[in-house]
């Protein structure tokens, strides 16, 4: 069954990134991990927030637009068959102003960006359970927010480094998922417009 979860996980990325049906609305309840036969991905998208992603990457449409339609199709293909299938978390990256001092704002940043990132959606409660079908926090998230400021620069190393931690504290908070005969997946997706 693991490998038929991975095929189909697989078929999800492939179906946002090469067409496949026109995104939809979820119809059905969504599947709890107790009902399921695997533990549940946990899957961090990880987004850059700079000014670079303002520069157009398509007649009409930034960088950014462009990563907010990839996000949105990958969530909702299929009749929300990745969010069905994963935890899925969101957190945005775009520079460290000042990274000898904690806690440093980006000038002219309101979304809340400190030392560079911001966890927007996380995949625990604030109790510590997994949120399931989580994918509908992370739309939300993105469609409350202006596009990048007009300024700033790119650390993506300093994003991949923050999101090492995010996964790390999870796997701390939740000992169980780290049984070797049921491990939990963990997976990064990526935005950015390539700088290190």
């Amino acid at each position: 069954m693991r490998g038929g979860i991975r095929a189909g996980l697989l078929a999800g990325f492939a179906a946002a990134y090469i067409g496949g049906p026109s995104p939809s609305v979820r119809a059905d309840s969504c599947p709890l991990e107790s009902e399921c036969t695997f533990r549940k991905p946990n899957v961090l998208i990880v987004m850059e927030y700079s000014a670079a992603m303002n520069v157009e990457w398509v007649q009409g449409q930034t960088r950014w637009e462009a990563a907010v339609e990839s996000v949105q199709t990958l969530l909702t293909v299929n009749n929300g068959y990745f969010d069905d299938n994963v935890h899925v978390a969101l957190m945005r990256f775009s520079h460290d102003p000042d990274p000898s001092r904690p806690g440093t704002p980006i000038p002219g940043d309101t979304s809340g960006l400190l030392d560079g990132t911001r966890l927007d959606v996380p995949w625990v409660d604030p109790e510590g359970a997994y949120l399931e079908c989580n994918g509908g926090a992370v739309l939300q998230a993105l469609n409350a927010l202006a596009p990048p400021p007009g300024s700033g620069g790119t650390w993506t190393n300093g994003a991949m480094l923050r999101a090492q931690q995010v996964v790390e504290q999870a796997r701390a908070e939740h000992p169980e998922d780290l049984q070797p005969e049921s491990a939990r997946a963990y997976g990064i997706l990526l935005y950015t417009q390539g700088v290190w």
